[in-house]
């Protein structure tokens, strides 16, 4: 196990730096707005206004693993029907990933890892997978 530590803020700044500061979406949200909610660790708003950039520019190939790094399977989660999720507990969860694509391979009966630091936070069975233009998340319980 990678005991480097998972800094989504980190990876999210990162992705940021990459967004030309002239491109903005419909709602005129540019990488600025990106830049104040990671200020005050807004990281899943953040993420939401990375994903409306998207359309806009295309990261250089080889983004996520320039380092040697692991590369990173980044998605926002939220638990249904419940305002959280306490340790040990079972819940169907959504997952929003950050790139789809990175995605695609997974199908029901799949088991994941999830991770919000470099101690895993649980595992997960997928259970529906549903792809970008449908509705673009994947459904697994916790």
């Amino acid at each position: 196990m990678n005991n480097r530590r998972m800094d989504v803020v980190g990876i999210l700044e990162a992705a940021s730096l990459l967004v030309p500061e002239d491109v903005a979406t419909g709602n005129d949200i540019t990488v600025s707005d990106v830049w104040d909610y990671l200020a005050h660790d807004e990281w899943e708003l953040a993420l939401d206004l990375l994903q409306e950039l998207g359309g806009g520019w295309a990261a250089p190939p080889g983004f996520w693993e320039d380092d040697g790094a692991p590369e990173l399977d980044i998605a926002r989660v939220w638990v249904e029907f419940a305002p959280g999720l306490p340790p040990g507990a079972r819940a169907p969860v959504r997952l929003l990933p950050l790139n789809p694509v990175r995605w695609s391979h997974l199908a029901p009966g799949d088991r994941i890892t999830l991770y919000e630091c470099a101690v895993s936070g649980g595992t997960a069975s997928i259970l529906e997978v549903r792809l970008p233009g449908v509705q673009g998340e994947l459904v697994l319980p916790c």
